[in-house]
């Protein structure tokens, strides 16, 4: 509020410097003028007090102006302490400056009692003052595009550390559920390790078991062995049997023939081969069928070679 109120103030007091620097600009343009007009003005008198005090009078009014141009210069140097007074509320960076301005404003000083005595030299302060007061503007914008930079990057760097912060925030939830998963696998393992402690007894139990039941399949892998080199020897009696028996077949067939008429032989020849093939299958079939009976009784018992 009270910089507000300072700041309306300082513009209030540059508004009427400037309305009275210019009317200051104007009456001296029209005293000029009208010594001008009078220094033109066709000489009716000439005396020597005439000729000494339109030199004078002259002079007086230069004097005058010069009073005039000081007094605006002096407005305008106010008001430039005012503007930089302002810049160094405004801006908090430029403070490093203010000492420079104090030594510029100092230098203006000088350079406005020499302006009392030259009227060049004060010129050529005047436009010092102007490009210096230049410089400073254009160094102050470049602090306040510093500063807009500035304030980017840490706008940049604000925003980069929320997302870590989130980051962050998201890692240590997901370590806290690993925490916990590992807590609640600890809790298992150590259960499983309970359990197996108490089923360690069972499972030698059951190693005997195995063992046993090796041997058990061992000793009816050997009965199994033993059977097939008996049903092998089966076999061979079966064939045998076999043989033989159509051997006597073949002779019982021969001695109806010798019996029988030369015509019913051929059909009893026929008759007796039909009967041959029929007990050949029936012993087959017999055969296939005890040994279908082995191996479902193996199979029934589950016995597999260790």
């Amino acid at each position: 509020m009270d910089h507000s109120y300072s700041s309306s103030a300082s513009s209030s007091r540059h508004h009427k410097h400037h309305k009275s620097s210019r009317h200051s600009r104007e009456h001296r343009h029209s005293r000029r003028s009208r010594s001008r007009s009078r220094s033109r003005s066709p000489k009716r008198y000439s005396s020597s007090y005439g000729q000494h005090e339109k030199p004078r009078r002259e002079y007086e009014i230069e004097i005058e102006a010069l009073q005039e141009e000081n007094r605006d210069l002096r407005m305008q140097i106010e008001q430039l302490h005012v503007m930089t007074t302002q810049s160094n509320v405004a801006r908090v960076q430029a403070e490093s400056q203010a000492a420079h301005w104090e030594h510029e404003t100092g230098r203006i000083n000088a350079s406005y009692q020499e302006c009392s005595k030259v009227l060049r030299a004060l010129r050529q302060g005047v436009d010092e003052i102007e490009s210096d007061k230049q410089r400073y503007m254009d160094e102050a914008m470049k602090a306040k595009k510093e500063r807009d930079i500035a304030d980017a990057t840490s706008d940049n760097f604000r925003q980069q550390m929320e997302v870590v912060s989130e980051r962050n925030t998201a890692l240590v939830k997901k370590c806290e559920g690993y925490v916990e998963e590992n807590k609640n696998l600890k809790e298992k393992i150590a259960k499983a390790e309970e359990e197996f402690k108490t089923l360690r007894p069972a499972l030698a139990k059951l190693e005997a078991d195995r063992d046993s039941l090796k041997e058990l399949n061992r000793a009816t892998m050997d009965e199994v062995a033993l059977l097939r080199e008996k049903t092998k020897a089966w076999q061979a009696e079966k064939k045998e049997l076999e043989r033989q028996l159509l051997r006597k077949e073949a002779l019982a067939a021969v001695e109806r023939k010798t019996a029988n008429s030369p015509g019913s032989g051929v059909v009893l020849a026929g008759e007796m081969e039909i009967y041959l093939l029929d007990r050949r299958s029936h012993y087959r079939s017999n055969f296939d069928h005890k040994g279908s009976e082995i191996e479902t009784v193996l199979l029934n018992s589950h016995i597999r070679p260790v």
